[in-house]
């Protein structure tokens, strides 16, 4: 079986409060010295809105705990699923970020290897690949939208496009924007530009080439701000927030 290294890295996350399920979600691995640790959106675990801290859920509810699907050890094609507290004695058990009076919408949770899955860390060098990304070009989103995978638990990939520059900051924290049709369960993929055949980049123009640049977490779409919903404008958190977040550990 092939099958691309970024489909796998995508891992679909189910949360519960208790034995009831609530939502779904995207997240993926990355390392640390030798440690491991579960990246995804904030309001995706503590399950309230970034800006007003209110549950997102009608009911109220917020999780208590996280479940993960898995890629079972040496077994491409099969998973199982690890469940994860997020609170203890009260307090959360991700890391987080202040921006300003908001919260970051990205975090770290601690995870160990229980020896029975296969971790594919996301290479978080790719972040620094000399790629150039311009507005209007092509990119992709893996995750896990309505909770759907393309078979089992494999991720499915969106396109989209960049849709403002990477050096401004939308709404003064660490965004930019993309044009895509992505959905609910998405929340928490990366996203990625990948050349083939052409790269553009600090040097100029490489005819033959190849490169791969991740460029943040996807969050959720522009909406709920008084005006008229634009639900195809998404917003990706920049990778300097995951910086930020490992600096903690």
């Amino acid at each position: 079986m092939t099958v691309d290294k970024l489909t796998i890295t995508s891992l679909h996350l189910e949360l519960f409060f208790d034995s009831a399920y609530l939502s779904s979600a995207t997240g993926f691995v990355i390392e640390k010295d030798s440690k491991y640790y579960l990246a995804t959106n904030w309001h995706v675990v503590s399950g309230r809105h970034p800006k007003t801290n209110k549950p997102i859920s009608s009911t109220g509810v917020i999780p208590n705990k996280m479940r993960v699907w898995h890629n079972q050890k040496d077994k491409l094609g099969n998973w199982i699923a690890k469940d994860y507290p997020l609170q203890e004695k009260g307090a959360s058990l991700w890391k987080e970020i202040d921006i300003g009076s908001e919260k970051a919408d990205v975090v770290i949770l601690p995870f160990e290897d229980s020896g029975d899955i296969s971790l594919y860390p996301l290479d978080l060098n790719l972040k620094d690949v000399d790629l150039l990304v311009s507005p209007s070009e092509d990119l992709s989103i893996i995750g896990f939208p309505y909770g759907k995978a393309s078979d089992g638990k494999f991720a499915i990939w969106k396109s989209g496009n960049l849709a403002s520059d990477e050096d401004i900051n939308y709404d003064n924290k660490p965004i930019f924007l993309i044009d895509a049709t992505t959905k609910g369960g998405m929340s928490g993929s990366p996203v990625f530009a990948i050349r083939i055949g052409q790269v553009r980049s600090s040097q100029g123009l490489n005819i033959g080439s190849s490169a791969t640049r991740f460029l943040g977490v996807y969050s959720g779409r522009i909406t709920g701000e008084g005006v008229e919903d634009i639900p195809d404008i998404g917003l990706v958190w920049k990778t300097s927030v995951l910086d930020q977040l490992l600096s903690m550990v």
